[in-house]
């Protein structure tokens, strides 16, 4: 079996928070601090700097949640991807994936005990107010 070694669009979620001089350390991932940890989203050359950004998170001290490659078009940047619109990480409590997904099409479901986790890109601000609503309407706490 071969293994392509090239390029990879990544988003890592851990638990626990990152310390500034670890982010800084980690340079050229972003990083956004979610209620139930952090996530570090980014490209990285190669699967040898992948494992050297997971090394250093389990050095630090931080718990594994996710890894997950992550589809970018072929052509367009990393920065021009995010650009398209609101990304929104919204966390509930409980495994609700499939009832969600019932509900809201196009988001990705990560269900890690105790909650559900949906990463939903939008086009519009409005979108993201009306995905919201319908969680509140399925009665869901939003966390």
């Amino acid at each position: 079996m071969t293994m392509v070694d090239g390029p990879r669009q990544l988003c890592i979620r851990v638990e626990g928070e990152l310390r500034q001089a670890l982010d800084a350390e980690l340079g050229g991932l972003i990083v956004t601090r979610l209620p139930s940890g952090t996530e570090l989203r980014g490209r990285l050359p190669d699967a040898t700097r992948q494992w050297s950004v997971l090394h250093r998170l389990q050095r630090a001290g931080l718990v594994l949640r996710s890894v997950e490659r992550v589809d970018v078009p072929d052509g367009v940047s990393t920065a021009e991807h995010s650009q398209q619109g609101p990304l929104a990480l919204v966390e509930v409590e409980g495994y609700a994936g499939e009832l969600i997904a019932a509900s809201i099409q196009n988001m990705e479901v990560h269900q890690n005990p105790p909650s559900t986790t949906v990463t939903i890109p939008f086009t519009s601000d409005q979108e993201l107010f009306e995905v919201l609503w319908e969680l509140e309407t399925l009665a869901f706490d939003v966390l």
